[in-house]
């Protein structure tokens, strides 16, 4: 054998030449292994990154406005600033969240600029893109609640004539109310005396006016009445004449909620709707008004109003009668008429002497007599304002007409 050759059958040369390739090859995997190491070490050290700032910019309406921006990650805690012009305003830092509310009032009509920055154990990072923004007032000046705690009654607030009723207990001494409410604008006054809810009496004898500041400087006035109602009493463009009771569907304590008939009827004599007056016809007319319990007369009257059927082939619609007339009135300054249910109109039957203008005879109800058959109503409740008998008529028949509406 060859002086050359080895155990293994590999020639010495081979062998010195592969010296040099494990080597490199060690080396190559150590350096690899040290960048390794050194980039994630480099990486556990570095600081957290720039956040993006998001909210408030441009105009707002609070002047103590939320600031909102984006997570870092590796983040531990934030840094905010804000200036009004170059003053700096808030200086706030160990933020743990991703946000912050303003416990100070920040300046009105002033331009505003606020960053944020991450931090974490190896430093604070760059800080944010610089938002501006500026508080504008608003004109938001409404009485949106308003009630007394003793005796404890709740406002009738009518946004739309800017009035607020709050009808109390009979024999309430009004001289020293105390009103607590809830308002959008910044200042309310009682005849120009400011106003601090729960706390400031005023005496209710009379009506009080109250006037909201806006923000923007702007005001609006509210009228406050506080009475007594009685039945009788004239009151939101009629007269009243229910008051609900507890147990009666509606009825909530504290308030004062009802029934106001019209001052005088509105027919001496109509059918109840032009759809199932014909005597005889009408055998495919699904019922219109099935409510008869107190609070139903409103949903009764609408649903005969907007009444459909087909009556010997014919397509027809409701274009006249009690309810058609009740939906339609326009008085004392309300057009939410409605004929009242069946129940309803028992109430206006039982105060007829003390509210007067009733005649002796039959008034329609907004009520379908459907217990007759389910599938058919041609037939509706009337009461007889003379003897109190209430009864089940055709459509056809010309009874009196009297509007009332809820308060």
């Amino acid at each position: 054998m060859p002086q050359s050759a080895t155990l293994t059958g590999k020639p010495a040369t081979w062998r010195r030449a592969c010296k040099p390739l494990t080597l490199a090859l060690f080396l190559l995997t150590l350096v690899v292994v040290l960048l390794a190491g050194a980039s994630a070490s480099l990486a556990g050290s570095a600081k957290p990154g720039k956040p993006t700032a998001k909210t408030p910019e441009g105009i707002i309406a609070s002047t103590t406005p939320t600031f909102m921006w984006g997570e870092v990650k590796g983040a531990v805690k934030y840094e905010l600033r804000v200036y009004e012009g170059k003053t700096q305003r808030i200086k706030k830092i160990d933020i743990k969240t991703l946000s912050y509310t303003s416990n100070l009032d920040l300046t009105e009509n002033i331009d505003h600029t606020w960053k944020v920055r991450a931090s974490n154990a190896h430093g604070a990072g760059p800080w944010s893109k610089t938002l501006a923004f500026r508080v504008a007032p608003d004109s938001l000046k409404a009485i949106t609640d308003f009630r007394f705690a003793w005796p404890y009654a709740v406002g009738d607030i009518d946004e739309t004539r800017h009035t607020i009723d709050i009808i109390l207990p009979a024999g309430t001494d009004r001289s020293a109310l105390i009103a607590t409410f809830v308002t959008s604008g910044a200042f309310v006054a009682a005849f120009g005396a400011p106003q601090v809810c729960g706390v400031t009496p005023n005496d209710f004898t009379f009506p009080v006016l109250y006037t909201v500041t806006a923000r923007d400087g702007s005001t609006q006035d509210y009228v406050v009445a506080a009475f007594t109602l009685e039945i009788g009493d004239l009151y939101q463009g009629g007269i009243v004449s229910y008051i609900l009771q507890a147990g009666d569907p509606g009825f909530v304590a504290g308030e004062t909620h009802g029934l106001i008939a019209a001052v005088a009827d509105q027919s001496a004599g109509i059918v109840w709707s032009t759809i199932g007056s014909v005597p005889g016809g009408g055998t495919d007319i699904r019922p219109a008004g099935p409510g008869q319990a107190i609070g139903t007369g409103q949903a009764n009257t609408t649903g005969i109003v907007n009444q459909t059927a087909t009556i010997e082939g014919q397509y027809v619609k409701c274009t006249g009668g009690a309810a058609y007339l009740c939906d339609g009135l326009s008085e004392g300054g309300y057009d939410d008429w409605f004929l009242p249910s069946k129940d309803e109109l028992n109430k206006l039957y039982l105060s007829q002497d003390v509210v007067g203008g009733y005649a002796p005879t039959d008034y329609w109800s907004s009520s379908d007599n459907y217990e007759l058959d389910l599938n058919s109503a041609t037939a509706a409740w009337s009461q007889n304002f003379a003897s109190g008998v209430q009864g089940h008529w055709g459509k056809y028949f010309l009874y009196r007409v009297r509007a009332v509406r809820a308060f």
